[in-house]
């Protein structure tokens, strides 16, 4: 029952749930002692804000939910689950910024969103239709401060416009109010100590209700620091007051740092507004705001624009002295959008070619740049080959790649070892990397980002899920709060994820959701990619007409920067020619494995052989062992234990190598191996044992992951999990393991007659007949050793 009285109901059911949304709903008092069984459910930002009574209930008998900030992966699933479908990217991450990823603040500004249509389904995603006007948010202000007293709705007011304040600098008394107002989610303390409040959205609401003349006197004091915050910067310019360049830039850099790209779009072109064209004064500062401009509409999906304003300031810098450096910045910039966003590489690296030939009079810095980009561009184009030559020549000396662009390089590195199959020694790398870059903060812009990628790629091909569960940490819960990816990558290998350790459904939503923010949002250039794990989700899931779609369209799109992963696309690709039957899969598979080999992209080439495996593919597992000298690592390892049994058609080997893909993680392979014993000729005698247990193994799993659509699906006409007591469950897994009736009498510490009425009655219930005496399948928790018979 919901409670919102602060009383308790009258009368209460013995075995009630009292559900309480704040800890203002709370009774006074703990619970009438006529009743017992009441579970009280209470949301609260601080446990200490709770009553006595709650906090001293029995665990069973209390739930405390913490509504603290939700991590980028939550609030997708939260906007899609709450909007019933797919949510544009862009529109999660203004929705995220703006709400600080504060779910009750999500939840209010999408429901007010939605209902003033600024937020509405596009070709069935849901897009923002214009920026989030906060004004729209007032009246839900209003009512969450209409419980203060006028002091404290004025300090919070003051919060709303200094952005932060250290508590020692506001009058002693304010502290119980401050109090107050953390405990109603409304402010919080940030790491340094000082009160702010909880999110932009509440901040630039308050600004508005604040008294103009307070404003003005509080914003022209802080206009006189030298590290003026944002909204103080944009009131000054939007009331033509003289705002330094240097705080511009700042608030500007700080904006692009937190990929804040709207707004830092909205200041940039405020500012523009206001700056000086006149022949005496210096352009500089423009050409700086257009850059920012630049990068703020790239990202935004408007790269026509983009290039027009980079245009602008190549033509600024040729009135400058000195001005080589926005020349190559603006050079960078522009190879970029050709690259990721054009998927025109070649162009892209004739204009670094180009500005490297007429900077060579120019400071090595600026030359060095250049060669760093260009090598990048190679490396996230798949051309690693190139990339290890010298790319950009030398006039003299030796060139300086700016010391953040050197690791930008360096994690692009990791990746091409991946592909070149050298995948433990791309993982060293790229922990030593993350290591050494925990100082100094922050980071440089990308570096994070790309590290994360780097080092999900590299675990993720070095070992298998069930070794790495920290690896999601950057996806899901409290260690994920200051990751705040915004572009496709992040929704691809969260997808790539869920798809691995067999939770089908959810990867082909994700899936879905991810393809479908990329005919909206793909800065980075992975929608090949996507297309590609699309492709296969829907073929898993039973969807070939999708699947056959998204296949032709992975084939169809360029590379781009999905080419640094194109194992991965072409394991996707060739895994759904298997999964629709298609005559030349295997042929496909092969050609496009031998590719890869001659780039020596051995890792690439294993990835694509083991969607043949996977599929019992024997000359792919022929190809996929005479590889395992040039890739290494422990999934490379089960990878090829899984060829080999493939390879000698082994049923008893195939269930070893299901049970060491079940236990590295990986549900959808190890159902496969699995699944394959059934699939065998009929000329490969299959002991009885060895048939029984392949095809419980493969239900088990088919019923979790729910692959009815899978070709080695088995279709029992009842579940032995669903039908079977826990302990017959385990005499049942006990007998499939080849135990005697006294060994497994033994193993439970039960009789012997126990246990003949447990396998009387689940040979009943599932219709199965007796074993026979002395068949066994030696199990063995070592993924190497494989037992070709059974005894």
């Amino acid at each position: 029952m919901r409670v919102s009285a602060g009383a308790w109901p009258d009368p209460c059911d013995q075995k009630a749930v009292l559900l309480c949304e704040t800890v203002e709903d709370l009774p006074l008092s703990p619970p009438p002692s006529t009743t017992s069984g009441v579970c009280v459910v209470v949301g609260c930002h601080r446990i200490e804000a709770l009553p006595e009574w709650v906090r001293g209930l029995p665990g069973n008998a209390r739930t405390i939910v913490q509504l603290d900030t939700l991590s980028h992966a939550e609030l997708q699933t939260f906007l899609t689950t709450r909007l019933g479908g797919p949510v544009a990217s862009t529109a999660i991450r203004e929705i995220g910024g703006m709400c600080g990823f504060v779910p009750t603040q999500v939840a209010d500004l999408t429901q007010v969103l939605a209902r003033e249509g600024a937020l509405m389904p596009v070709e069935g995603t849901w897009t923002l239709m214009s920026p989030i006007d906060t004004r729209l948010f007032l009246p839900l202000l209003r009512n969450a401060l209409a419980g203060f007293d006028t002091p404290t709705i004025e300090l919070f007011l003051y919060l709303c416009l200094v952005g932060a304040a250290a508590r020692d600098t506001l009058p002693v008394q304010s502290r119980e109010q401050l109090r107050a107002l953390e405990l109603a989610g409304l402010i919080t303390v940030e790491a340094d100590g000082r009160s702010a409040v909880r999110s932009k959205l509440l901040a630039e609401a308050g600004q508005q209700l604040a008294d103009p003349v307070t404003t003005s006197t509080v914003y022209a004091r802080a206009l006189e620091r030298p590290d003026p915050p944002e909204q103080v910067v944009l009131w000054a310019l939007r009331h033509y007051h003289s705002v330094p360049s240097e705080a511009v830039q700042n608030v500007l850099h700080h904006l692009l740092s937190l990929h804040e790209w709207r707004a830092a779009l909205h200041l940039a072109s405020l500012a523009l507004e206001a700056a000086d064209w006149s022949p005496n004064t210096s352009n500089r500062h423009s050409a700086e705001l257009l850059l920012a401009k630049a990068a703020a509409l790239r990202f935004l999906d408007e790269s026509e624009d983009a290039i027009a304003a980079l245009s602008d300031v190549e033509h600024l810098a040729t009135a400058l002295p000195d001005a080589h450096d926005l020349r190559i910045r603006a050079v960078v910039q522009r190879a970029e959008i050709l690259h990721y966003k054009v998927g025109d590489v070649d162009a892209a690296l004739d204009a670094l070619r180009t500005a490297h030939a007429h900077s060579l009079d120019t400071h090595s810095h600026h030359r060095g740049t250049l060669a760093g980009h260009h090598t990048l561009h190679l490396l996230y184009a798949g051309r690693f080959q190139e990339a290890a030559s010298p790319g950009l020549p030398e006039s003299s000396g030796a060139t300086t790649v700016p010391r953040h662009l050197r690791t930008r390089i360096a994690i692009a590195q990791c990746l091409a070892l991946v592909a070149e199959g050298r995948i433990r020694r791309a993982f060293t790398r790229t922990v030593q990397m993350g290591a050494r870059q925990l100082l100094p903060r922050p980071r440089k812009a990308w570096v994070t980002e790309e590290l994360s990628a780097a080092y999900f790629v590299s675990a993720f091909r070095k070992n298998g899920p069930a070794q790495l569960r920290l690896l999601m940490r950057q996806f899901a819960g409290k260690h994920a709060r200051d990751y705040r990816p915004d572009d496709t990558s992040f929704q691809l290998a969260h997808a790539t994820w869920l798809l691995a350790i067999g939770n089908l459904a959810q990867a082909e939503r994700e899936s879905r959701n991810c393809h479908a923010n990329t005919q909206f949002h793909d800065p980075s250039g992975m929608a090949q990619a996507v297309a590609a794990l699309r492709a296969h989700t829907a073929a898993l899931r039973g969807d070939s007409r999708t699947a056959r779609a998204m296949s032709a369209e992975a084939q169809r799109l360029p590379p781009r920067s999905s080419a640094i992963i194109a194992g991965g696309v072409s394991a996707h690709l060739s895994a759904v020619r298997y999964l629709l039957g298609q005559a030349d899969g295997s042929a496909q598979t092969l050609r496009i494995a031998k590719e890869h080999i001659l780039t020596g992209s051995y890792g690439f080439a294993a990835e694509v052989l083991y969607s043949g495996v996977r599929f019992g593919d024997r000359e792919a597992a022929a190809e996929l062992i005479s590889l395992l000298s040039k890739i290494d690592g422990p999934l490379v390892e089960l990878h090829t234990m899984h060829a080999q049994a493939v390879h000698d058609s082994d049923p008893v080997a195939l269930i070893h190598a299901g049970e060491a893909l079940h236990h590295a993680g990986l549900l959808l392979h190890a159902f496969e191996a699995y699944g394959l014993v059934a699939h065998l000729p009929h000329t490969i005698p299959v002991p009885e044992v060895a048939a029984r247990r392949a095809a419980y193994e493969a239900a088990q799993l088919a019923d979790k992951m729910r692959l009815v659509a899978h070709p080695f699906y088995l279709n029992h006409t009842a579940s032995p999990v669903a039908t079977l007591t826990p302990r017959e469950c385990e005499v049942q897994q006990l007998i499939l393991a080849g135990l005697t009736n006294r060994e497994i009498a033994v193993r439970l510490n039960l009789s012997a007659r126990t246990v003949e009425g447990h396998i009387s009655r689940l040979y009943r219930k599932t219709g199965e007949k007796r074993r026979a005496p002395g068949r066994r399948i030696q199990t063995t928790n070592e993924p190497h050793s494989i037992n070709n018979s059974a005894q």
